[in-house]
C-alpha cells in the first residue's frame, strides 16, 4: 500500500514539473516587431505523449482578427519530443490537399514544396516559428531563418495545414478558442479598468 501511495505521489510530482517545464516566452521578437503571447496549446497524442507546444503571437492580442488575416502573426511550435522533417513535410502535404482548391493548389504548389520539402528533424527543446508579414511568411528553426513563401497569394493560404477546416489536431482549434478567451478576458479588464 505504502508503495502504491508513493508511485501517485511521485506521478503526481513529475506532471506538475513536467507542466511547468512547458513554457513559451510571453514576448518574441522578430525583425524589430515585437510580439506578444495571446494563446497556448499543447498537442498530445494518445493521451500522455506530449508532442509540441504551440503559441500563437500578435504585436497587440486585443487587436488580433483571424488566423488568415493579413496581419502579422508568429505561430511558435516548441517540440517536447523529436520529430522528423519528414513527418513535417508529409502532414503539410497532406492537409494542403485536403483544404485547398485545385486552382489554389496549382497556384501555389511551387512555393509549397520549397518549403514543405526543407523542414529538417525536431528535438526535443527545438522550436519552428512561422512568421507572417503582410506579403510574405518567413519560417524559422531555433530564431534561425531558413525558408519562406514570398507570394503574397499563398502565404496566408499556408495556415490551413494547420488551420483549416480539416485540421491535423484538435489542440489547434483550441488554440484559436483560446485567444478569443483571451482578448474577451482582456477587454473586460480594460472596461472595469475605465
Amino acid at each position: 500500500m505504502r508503495f502504491l501511495v508513493f508511485l501517485i505521489f511521485l506521478l503526481i510530482s513529475f506532471s506538475v514539473n513536467a507542466n511547468n517545464s512547458h513554457k513559451l516566452p510571453t514576448t518574441i521578437e522578430y525583425s524589430n516587431i515585437g510580439f506578444e503571447l495571446c494563446s497556448q496549446q499543447k498537442i498530445t497524442k494518445a493521451w500522455f505523449f506530449d508532442i509540441v507546444l504551440l503559441g500563437l503571437y500578435s504585436p497587440n492580442c486585443n487587436k488580433f482578427d483571424s488566423i488568415f488575416s493579413d496581419q502579422v502573426k508568429l505561430v511558435r511550435f516548441h517540440y517536447l519530443r523529436k520529430v522528423k522533417g519528414k513527418d513535417f513535410s508529409d502532414g503539410a502535404e497532406e492537409y494542403l490537399n485536403k483544404n485547398l482548391t485545385k486552382t489554389q493548389l496549382a497556384q501555389c504548389l511551387t512555393s509549397y514544396h520549397k518549403l514543405n520539402n526543407s523542414y529538417q528533424d525536431a528535438s526535443k527543446g527545438d522550436f519552428y516559428d512561422v512568421l507572417h508579414f503582410t506579403t510574405h511568411t518567413d519560417v524559422y528553426l531555433n530564431g534561425k531563418k531558413f525558408n519562406s513563401i514570398d507570394d503574397p497569394d499563398c502565404d496566408n493560404l499556408y495556415w490551413n495545414i494547420w488551420f483549416g477546416k480539416k485540421t491535423m489536431d484538435s489542440g489547434f482549434i483550441k488554440l484559436l478558442q483560446n485567444l478569443t478567451t483571451h482578448a474577451s478576458n482582456d477587454k473586460a479588464v480594460s472596461r472595469a479598468d475605465l
